[in-house]
């Protein structure tokens, strides 16, 4: 099975590493869960770099829409923007990870 280049917009399944748990000494997440693909970057050394955040679990009314792959674009656009905006006031703490 291959998987796809990932790209802002695309939900995949992660094994989300919450900070919480990273200061804890944990290096890998509890459990997969949904997370959205907020940016791609390739750093200096020519490796690319995801930023992602964490889905709710909380279920959908309707299943369908709990389906993996990429998000509606107007509601993505929501998502990334509320996020740098939050970012812009309160910088985030983001948790490196190799994989």
């Amino acid at each position: 099975m291959s998987f796809p280049e990932p790209y802002a917009g695309l939900v995949i399944r992660y094994a989300y590493l919450w900070k919480r748990e990273f200061d804890a000494g944990r290096e890998e997440g509890t459990k997969d869960r949904p997370c959205a693909i907020v940016m791609t970057v390739v750093d200096e050394d020519g490796d690319k770099e995801v930023l992602v955040l964490p889905v709710t679990h909380s279920r959908p009314a309707h299943s369908a829409d709990a389906t993996y792959g990429p998000l509606p674009p107007r509601f993505f656009a929501h998502v990334r923007d509320e996020f740098l905006e939050r970012d812009q006031r309160e910088k985030s703490e983001r948790v490196r990870r190799t994989e």
